[in-house]
């Protein structure tokens, strides 16, 4: 199998079963030392065909592949593939051309990385206000377009919808 067939499968695979989201830590909640909000690319595959994950370990060299604890005891068991940050970032460059279902996800996922040089790392000091603003904004924009999001939508406290005013963005 060439290198561009292998990047079309892990595509169709991640198109299909994949999901990209950016983790948010606000400032203060969790630890008192981080000044301002900070953020976290995460793009993954969650499926019950190990062997499948662990192709895509191998295709990319990034990541890797966890049992993924199931609630419910009539569940299959499932795994999950993860890899964050740069290496998130490089897997999406990557299969970029060739997504179809999750292309605008994509594009919001790449265009947080170019904003948010210290998205994958520690950022001890605080950051400008507008690119903390640009990186929320994304965070939202992804959160958006995700298949359940009209059922969180109507869960969103007064805070969450004055932030997304703020940011010129519409629920």
């Amino acid at each position: 199998m060439t290198a561009q067939s292998k990047l079309g499968w892990l595509a169709g695979l991640f198109d299909g079963e994949g999901c990209i989201h950016i983790n948010r830590n606000r400032a203060g909640l969790s630890r008192k030392d981080i000044l301002t909000d900070s953020f976290r690319l995460y793009a993954q595959i969650t499926m019950g065909h190990i062997e499948a994950l662990d192709r895509c370990v191998d295709i990319t060299g990034v990541g890797s592949v966890q049992k993924h604890t199931v609630s419910n005891v009539r569940a299959n068991d499932a795994y999950c593939w993860m890899t964050s940050a740069h290496d998130a970032e490089s897997v999406l460059k990557l299969i970029q051309p060739m997504v179809v279902v999750k292309a605008e996800e994509v594009c919001i996922a790449l265009s947080f990385c170019r904003i948010a040089p210290w998205y994958g790392g520690r950022f001890r000091g605080p950051k400008p206000d507008t690119l903390v603003d640009e990186c929320r904004k994304h965070y939202w924009q992804l959160r958006m377009l995700k298949p359940r999001w009209r059922f969180y939508a109507v869960k969103l406290s007064k805070a969450d919808i004055r932030e997304i005013d703020r940011l010129g963005l519409s629920i």
